[in-house]
Order: structure tokens, then sequence, then C-alpha cells
């Protein structure tokens, strides 16, 4: 009897340095169903619950429920990443928590507060990583990033000084003035071929 009580203490020594325990109630008659779906599987319980969790977390606990949101919000895809957390209320509006190492320079900081998915969909735009100032090229972040939106190479980068509302200004003083991303490309694409 001391030899089987033994290696169930040393069992148990292993299991609590190898393993987290969690209780966990369920509603009755879940753990039946559990059960059934992990027999019909080949699993045991535990192991079905484990793997919905570490899916889960693969997936940076992203619940169905936020990406849905998102989607119905229709914010774009590429800023999915970026988010840590979002919610709606009748009070505040629509509020997005920005994952560490990402910015809004509209809001100017992590979090974005405002009433109508429109101006939500209007300020995602100016999100982006944080950015080591020796990638920026001398520029604030505000303006770097303004250049990346309307789609300016890097290499004409050394040539601005800054940006306004629709222009761009070089260092030689010239402005050039835009309505559109496309205007913009063909303001380039001239300059280019010395028109």
């Amino acid at each position: 009897m001391a030899k089987k009580q033994t290696r169930t203490t040393e069992k148990n020594q292993r299991n609590k340095d190898s393993y987290d325990q969690i209780l966990l109630n369920l509603p009755k008659g879940t753990k039946d169903q559990l059960k059934d779906i992990s027999s019909t599987i080949g699993i045991s319980v535990n192991e079905y619950i484990n793997r919905l969790i570490k899916h889960d977390l693969d997936n940076d606990h992203k619940h169905e429920d936020m990406v849905t949101m998102l989607n119905r919000w229709e914010v774009k895809e590429k800023y999915h990443p970026m988010i840590e957390s979002a919610s709606y209320t009748k009070g505040q509006g629509y509020f997005i928590k920005l994952k560490i190492g990402f910015y809004n320079d509209y809001s100017e900081s992590n979090e974005i507060i405002c009433r109508t998915t429109k101006q939500l969909r209007h300020i995602m735009q100016f999100t982006h990583p944080i950015r080591n100032p020796d990638e920026m090229y001398g520029f604030d972040s505000k303006t770097y990033e303004q250049l990346l939106r309307w789609q300016v190479s890097k290499g004409y980068f050394k040539d601005i000084a800054g940006v306004g509302d629709h222009q761009i200004i070089f260092k030689n003083g010239d402005v050039w003035k835009f309505k559109s991303v496309a205007e913009l490309r063909y303001m380039w694409k001239a300059s280019k071929e010395g028109h």
C-alpha cells in the first residue's frame, strides 16, 4: 500500500509541476455533450477542451464575435491583427483598443472612440505600427504615414519637406496640390518624364 501511495504522490507532484489546473463549472448536460463529441473524434474530454483553448489562443484570442462585429462595422481586415478589443455602447459609441505596438494618428493614442461606423472606418486608416524614427526619413509619424497612404515611393522622400491637406511640399519650394491618389500618381509620372 505504501508503494502505491508513493507513486500517486509522485504522479501528483509531476502533474503539479507540469500543468495548470482549472476547476470548470458547466451547465448541466454540457459534460455529456463534451464526452459525446470527444469520443466521436477519438480524444479525451480534457484533450478536446485543450484544443479549443489552444485554437483560441493561436488566433490571438479574437472571439468570433469580435471578428463578426468588425466585419459588420466594415473595418478592413488588414486592421484586424492590430486590434486588441472592440465594443459598442449607446452612450460611448464605437470603441477600439489597439494592441501594444500600434498607434492611431487621428486619436493620437492606441484607443479610438467615435459615434458612427463611417467615422470609425475613416479613423482606422490612420492606424499603423509604431515606427522607429530611423525608418521614417526624418518625418514625424503623421507625415510619414500620410505619404504611405498616398502611395508615394520612398525614393521621393528625400525631396519632400512636408505635407498639407492634399498637397506635398518639396524642399525646393514647389507645392503639388491634388484631389486623389490617382492624380498624384499622374503628377509623379509626368515629373519623371520631364513635363
